[in-house]
């Protein structure tokens, strides 16, 4: 049995829309390996502006200043400067606008894509254009519909990347202008709810999800939702919570049809007035040997689990201990657990259940009622 355990923490909201963190570049050289925040709200720890290890560093009077930006028409993963939006313990966090104050160069880039690590980075939350200009510019980054950026207790990393540049010394950065040059909006909170673990426990053929409770205020019920790449998510189940607790509480929910290999799990709360909270995803690797089972039987069908490591195509066959097929059917098996009824008009019987595909042969016996 394997283990994995994430600590977590769930909250109420409470807390009006106010500034988070700000960065001031007044007095900076621009080329700066880190600059830290200048206000923080203090339900977060302090925060750091960089670049990553395909940018360059330029000088720049009072910014933060770049260059190396991506020529092509598209973002390029590797080039962008990040800042994080870290909640402390016991605290939680909603972003719902960054005001960025900016300035290119020359060649320059003109596209910017905005993304964070909540999805991995995969896709844009945001994107604006910069003017062809050397002016500096405001743009303000509504964010307010983003429903991933609420109620996190965990960090928040923000990535911009800059693209279409006119070449590869053209500069973009943050800064020179009067006021704070880049500004996170939002609010921030306590959380009054506290969940003191949350893990996984694989076993032979299933997937144990058990996480336990603190206290509670105002609880409705748990969902959990299951994706197999960790980025788009499904709702799996609903497991009925405490509604108000001031000791600790075991929850349990198993899923009995994973796939082979990793299963990314995700919990959320929701609150008798309907707001939810995400207390973040965590992963369970599990691989079982191919495997055929009796589900149930009727008079007239039977219904057969296969158990596969991987997608695969093949012919199921019913037949007797003497060879004589009964049924019969071809199937497209998923990675996982697949449920199988097939018609079978016969008495109680020892029958064999076979299937046959390129990936090799499982087969059992079973009694059919």
């Amino acid at each position: 049995m394997k283990k994995i355990i994430l600590i977590l923490l769930l909250f109420t909201w409470s807390t009006a829309k106010s500034q988070l963190i700000s960065f001031n570049f007044t007095g900076a050289a621009g080329n700066e390996k880190t600059y830290s925040s200048r206000l923080n709200d203090p339900n977060l720890s302090p925060s750091q502006i960089t670049r990553s290890a395909s940018m360059m560093r330029k000088p720049g009077v009072n910014s933060f200043n770049s260059s190396a930006w991506a020529e092509q028409i598209t973002p390029d993963l590797g080039r962008y400067i990040e800042f994080t939006v870290s909640p402390l313990a016991g605290k939680k966090v909603t972003v719902t606008e960054i005001t960025c104050k900016h300035q290119r160069s020359e060649g320059g880039p003109l596209a910017f894509s905005v993304r964070s690590n909540v999805d991995s980075y995969s896709k844009d939350i945001s994107s604006f254009m910069a003017e062809n200009n050397e002016n500096v510019q405001t743009t303000v980054i509504d964010l307010s519909a983003e429903s991933s950026l609420q109620n996190r207790s965990a960090a928040i990393t923000f990535r911009i990347y800059g693209y279409r540049a006119g070449r590869a010394s053209g500069t973009w950065g943050l800064g020179a202008a009067e006021g704070d040059h880049l500004i996170v909006n939002g609010a921030s909170g306590t959380l009054p709810v506290v969940i003191s673990s949350f893990h996984s426990d694989v076993f032979s053929e299933h997937i144990q999800l058990n996480w336990i409770t603190e206290s509670e205020h105002n609880s409705s019920h748990f969902n959990i939702y299951k994706s197999a790449d960790g980025r788009s998510f499904a709702f799996k189940g609903r497991i009925d919570a405490a509604g108000s607790s001031t000791s600790a509480r075991k929850y349990t929910f198993n899923d009995y049809d994973p796939a082979s290999g990793i299963n990314y799990y995700k919990l959320v709360e929701v609150d008798q007035n309907g707001e939810n909270y995400d207390f973040g995803i965590i992963a369970a690797k599990i691989k079982f040997s191919p495997s055929l089972s009796l589900v149930s039987s009727t008079q007239d069908a039977v219904e057969i689990l296969i158990r596969s490591n991987s997608a695969s195509r093949g012919e199921l066959t019913i037949a007797d201990v003497h060879g004589r097929q009964l049924a019969s059917a071809t199937l497209s098996l998923l990675n996982g657990s697949n449920r199988v009824m097939l018609p079978l008009k016969a008495n109680k019987m020892l029958l064999i259940a076979r299937f046959e595909s390129p990936e090799g042969v499982i087969s059992k016996k079973f009694i059919k009622n």
